[in-house]
């Protein structure tokens, strides 16, 4: 057996005890990882379910905003509202069906409800056959019980969820009904599916479902429906995990659940009723198997690690203990040696070394180096006494001896005579020995003649420097190895008046300020530094004191070693630079005040080049920063400036004053503005002239204000004239007030109203007593609740139309009166003093009599407002009869015409044939006549709101709308690719240029093929969009008329045609707010061009 494998006492002590450490430090770096994996997989699990539930709640509140905006709409359409007052549910269907038809394709709703007040339901679009019964539904009772919007999540009774909005019906102050939307949202659960690839399992509760109703809606679902699976709810959405194994899941047993060889966890979330009762439970299912094998590898290969690891540590340790043995032993070997190895040293050593009788201080031996260093030979040496060496007298010999002893140091300090007479200075190092019996003296002489020159120096060189640290502003500063504070020179006291001892034992980041941070990426630089023992320059950081406040600190240090080479800690030097600092801060505060200035700002050197022009001056001058830096101050002239102008402003700075005065300037494109400038000297430290500094400020719109001031100073002039003139004239009563409620004047309306012959009887006095103002219910008024005095106090003009003054001799008037607050500024501004206010009253006695009479009047309006609503109702009646009964019957005289016409056959004369065309091709126009007149008289009723356009889309879909016109007359149509975008009504657009593109194909001349071009541009604030043709023209006294109905400007035999397209051009143009004419084109045709407002 190899000898490290033996077993020994040593080693079986240590093994054990190590060994089993080991195996537990390995399982419980096990266990801290398998909880490590548990703690992320719930923190994912928990993310995840916060993720879905916003992104649920997100969904249904935007499904919500989409119903609630369709039940708004329909409850503000007065055809709907008309229809539903007359209780005509075909009618109102009719309106309905279609628009619902559409939204259930396009937006998935499928429900739609008309109300009554007693909540029955009077129709239902997407089921007109059920009507009359009562709706009692949470969001319907919600509607009623609030009067406000009613909205959310309802569980059906064929199991499906339902988003529901109920919006209450108000006309005219009165409640008509409820309009109710809704929206099935199995598509959401789809959706969480698809974002956060999880199994939505939907959870209905039994207590709210019929379990018939509820096994009919599953079949109609083509889902499984399994009653009696759960106790308490029913599964109406599965996945993939089979039904049966989740109940474990249900009762909160666990989180978990292996399926085969799946893996799931698990995640709950309640679906919240309108009344915010739990309508559904929604199950999360996860598919976890990737991870939790992910988990299982993971733990297999660090449960090797760990054993591997153990295993290896064991080992290593074993040898480590195998070699200490050894050691040891070794060591037991050496101290056999030990005293030969003494004796040889002595004589061998390069050091001078004596053995010393202490009885006669005769000298016994001595070593070869001490021979060398004496000049003496060994017999010499042995025959000499110390004192014979030692300079010193035996009373200094005793006093080192004591001092020694009192500074309780080993070594003595004497002079020794050499064998040439030189005196050196010698460290001796003595203490007992025993040789063969005797106590003697061993002694290392060490010559300390140099280093005792060096320390002496060194003394100096302290002393110097302790005077320099003492008598300067910086302070000294050390570390130990953990750069805790040991040290600081005594000036760091004088300086930040703090006592330093506070600071010993804590570590500079652990006194720096919490209230004034710096880039943190700065503290971790300087803490590399001083981890990798680097030195470092001028690091500065705030430092809290006791009272509060904080100093800015600049350090600088490098790191210190003992003579071993270990790192021992740092010294360097501190400085407080806080007045610097706030220097610097106030230097790059009006750096940065300047940079962000809105004014330009623009420094020259002595001769006018400029060094530098802030981001303002290069903006308001049109040119770049760097443009402007190295030109002259000239680049600005206009030349409009006398040079006078210059002159005077040279002569004033040059002279060390400030010069101010207005230019006019060009920019850099050529456009002349005004500038407010002022121009001054910057003098250096010895007083010379070194910049000259340039603020501008653009004035041009200050000079047209100015202009417009001073005719406003003149209107106002003429105003006050025309005010005093109104308040003399004026048939309302006007007075002042100051802020005690005193009255400060009063127009002669007033005093006329009050019964006072002049403002003189009124001035002065309280307005309460000239008024005696009293409230509806004839009660007097005080200070607190009236109307005139709060105003004073809060400045909030106020209207009041019911209570009354008193004449001065007693009668009382009903008055309306206005007061408003007047300010210092004139008006209420957050500075503006409030300094009295003025009241404006009427007698309104008359006007109630009249009022009566005003109500009556109004009740025959209505009553003509309805009679007018009755007859346009009329007019949609007519319309509808126009556009089916009267079409009906021309098309019926068409066809029998044509019959006739067939059942004649070869019979009828060539007279009768023609006069069938004509009566056939008449009956036609008529036909088309009437199309045209309802297209006409419906352009711009039924437009929707605006929204933006992009004409270029409007013309490629007019286009292709004629695309076969285009193809059959071999049109060749050129469009701009720059249309602009607009607002309008994209369908009205569309027919706008199909009309125009359309005339421009059936319009052609027979000699050429038709070239068509559309194009743009932007004039006067206006898109002027032009289809230009080259086809038969238009006269130009015709140009007015083509645009009015049935005028045509061809005969029908050359061209079809009714006479209404261009009439309903210009009605869509003018529904737009644009305008419609017609150019010439040069070489033949016509140019109609569309201008519409340019809102950018």
């Amino acid at each position: 057996m190899p000898a490290f494998l033996r077993m020994s006492r040593l080693k079986l002590s240590v093994m054990i005890p190590f060994i089993g450490f080991v195996l537990l430090l390995a399982a419980s770096v096990g266990t801290i990882e398998y909880q490590k994996f548990r703690r992320e997989s719930s923190r994912v699990s928990l993310e995840i379910s916060t993720a879905v539930a916003a992104s649920f709640q997100g969904a249904v509140a935007s499904e919500s905003a989409t119903l609630r905006a369709l039940a708004q709409a329909a409850a503000n359409d007065r055809t709907l509202r008309a229809a539903f007052r007359d209780r005509d549910r075909e009618r109102l269907l009719a309106l309905t069906a279609e628009l619902f038809a559409t939204l259930k394709r396009d937006a998935g709703i499928t429900h739609l409800y008309f109300v009554d007040a007693a909540r029955v339901a009077f129709l239902r679009v997407h089921q007109p056959e059920r009507h009359g019964d009562v709706i009692g539904r949470h969001t319907m009772l919600g509607a009623e019980r609030t009067g406000a919007v009613s909205e959310g999540i309802e569980l059906g009774p064929l199991g499906t969820l339902t988003l529901r909005v109920v919006v209450p019906w108000i006309a005219d102050g009165e409640l008509l009904g409820y309009v109710e939307t809704g929206k099935e949202i199995d598509h959401l659960f789809d959706a969480l599916r698809r974002q956060f690839a999880v199994q939505p399992l939907l959870f209905l509760p039994k207590a709210a479902l019929d379990r018939k109703g509820w096994e009919d809606g599953m079949a109609m679902l083509a889902r499984p429906a399994d009653w009696n699976m759960f106790p308490d709810v029913v599964l109406a959405l599965g996945g993939e995990v089979p039904a049966e194994a989740l109940g474990p899941f249900l009762a909160g047993h666990q989180d978990s659940l292996q399926v085969g060889d799946r893996r799931y966890a698990w995640l709950r979330m309640s679906v919240p009723g309108p009344a915010g009762e739990t309508v559904a439970t929604v199950g999360l299912v996860r598919d976890v198997t990737a991870a939790h094998d992910e988990m299982m590898r993971m733990g297999v290969i660090i449960a090797a690690i760990a054993l591997a690891g153990s295993v290896a540590v064991i080992l290593v340790f074993w040898l480590v203990i195998d070699r200490v043995e050894k050691v040891l032993m070794r060591t037991r070997d050496d101290l056999a040696r030990r005293e030969e190895l003494y004796h040889s040293l002595f004589s061998g050593a390069r050091i001078a070394m004596l053995l010393i009788d202490p009885e006669d201080g005769a000298i016994v031996d001595a070593n070869d180096a001490a021979c060398a260093y004496y000049g003496h030979g060994l017999d010499r040496l042995r025959a000499m006494r110390i004192s014979d060496i030692n300079t010193l007298s035996p009373a200094e010999v005793r006093a080192e001896m004591e001092a020694a002893r009192a500074e309780k140091r080993s070594q003595f300090y004497f002079r020794h005579r050499l064998a040439d007479g030189s005196v050196r200075g010698v460290e001796v190092h003595s203490g007992p020995i025993e040789v063969q019996g005797r106590t003697l003296l061993y002694s290392v002489i060490h010559d300390v003649t140099e280093r005792r020159r060096l320390e002496a120096e060194l003394k100096d060189s302290e002393e110097r420097f302790r005077a320099l640290v003492e008598n300067t502003s910086d302070w000294l500063w050390e570390t130990d190895e953990n750069h805790c504070f040991t040290w600081f020179s005594p000036s760091m006291s004088d300086v930040l008046k703090i006592r330093p001892e506070r600071f010993f034992g804590r570590r500079r980041w652990d006194m720096a300020s919490e209230t004034h941070e710096i880039d943190p990426g700065r503290w971790e630089a300087h803490i590399a530094d001083l981890t990798q023992h680097r030195s470092f320059r001028n690091f500065r950081y705030w430092l809290r004191l006791d009272d509060g406040s904080a100093r800015w600190i600049s350090v600088s240090g490098f790191p210190r070693y003992d003579e071993r080479g270990m790192f021992v800690g740092y010294r360097g030097s501190a400085s407080d630079v806080t007045a610097f600092a706030e220097s610097s801060l106030r230097l790059r505060t009006m750096a940065k005040a300047v940079e962000q200035s809105p004014v330009a700002v623009v420094i020259t050197d002595t001769d006018g080049t400029i060094t530098y022009a802030n981001p303002h001056a290069a903006a308001a001058s049109g040119y770049g920063q760097d443009e402007l830096v190295g030109q002259n101050s000239r680049i600005f002239a206009s030349g409009e400036t006398a040079p006078d102008e210059y002159a005077e402003m040279w002569r004033t700075i040059l002279g060390g004053g400030t010069w101010a005065s207005e230019l006019r300037n060009r920019k850099k494109d050529g456009s002349l503005h005004w500038e407010q400038t002022i121009v001054f000297p910057v003098f250096d430290e010895e007083g010379r002239m070194v910049r000259f500094v340039g603020i501008k400020e653009d004035v041009t719109e200050r000079k047209a204000a100015e202009a417009r001031l001073v005719e406003a100073l003149k209107s106002a002039e003429r105003a006050q004239r025309e005010t005093a003139l109104l308040l003399s004239s004026a048939g309302e009563g006007i007075f002042g007030i100051d802020v005690g409620g005193r009255v400060t004047f009063a127009n002669p309306a007033a005093c006329t109203l009050l019964g006072y012959p002049s403002e003189a009887e009124v001035a002065g006095k309280a307005s309460h007593a000239v008024t005696r103002h009293s409230k509806a219910d004839g009660s007097r008024c005080t200070d607190s609740g009236c109307a005139i005095v709060e105003t004073v106090h809060d400045g909030i003009a106020r209207r009041v139309g019911d209570e009354f003054f008193a004449r001065r001799d007693g009668s009382v008037f009903p008055v309306e009166f206005s007061v408003t607050a007047i300010t210092e500024e004139g008006g209420i501004t957050e500075d503006g003093a409030i300094t009295g206010a003025v009241v404006i009253f009427r007698d309104v006695g008359e006007r109630r009599a009249a009022e009566q009479a005003l109500a009556e009047a109004m009740a025959r309006i209505e009553a003509q407002s309805a009679e007018v609503a009755r007859i346009n109702g009329e007019l949609e009646q007519f319309a509808y009869v126009v556009s089916h009964d009267l079409r009906q019957p021309l098309r019926m005289i068409s066809s029998y015409i044509t019959l006739i016409g067939k059942a004649l056959g070869g019979n009828a004369s060539e007279d009768i044939r023609t006069y069938f065309d004509y009566a056939v091709g008449g009956a036609k126009r008529m036909d088309a006549l009437i199309i045209g007149l309802l297209d006409y008289s419906r352009t711009g009723r039924n437009a929707g709101p605006h929204e933006p356009v992009a004409l270029g889309d409007v013309v490629a879909e007019s286009l292709a709308n004629l695309e076969v016109a285009i193809a059959e007359n071999q049109a060749r149509i050129a469009v701009a690719p720059d249309l602009p975008t607009i607002p309008g009504d994209r369908n009205e657009l569309v027919r706008l240029f199909q009309n125009l593109i359309g005339n421009a194909v059936k319009y052609r001349s027979p000699e050429r093929i038709p070239e068509i071009q559309i194009g743009c541009r932007e004039e006067g604030g206006e898109w002027r969009v032009w289809v230009r043709d080259n086809g038969i023209g238009i006269p130009d006294d015709q140009r007015e008329r083509a645009f009015k109905i049935f005028q045509r400007l061809t005969t029908a035999s050359r061209y079809e045609g009714t006479g209404i397209g261009l009439a309903i051009c210009k009605k869509i143009v003018g529904h737009h707010g644009g305008r419609i004419w017609i150019e010439a084109t040069e070489g033949g045709g016509s140019t109609f061009v569309v201008a519409f407002p340019n809102r950018d």
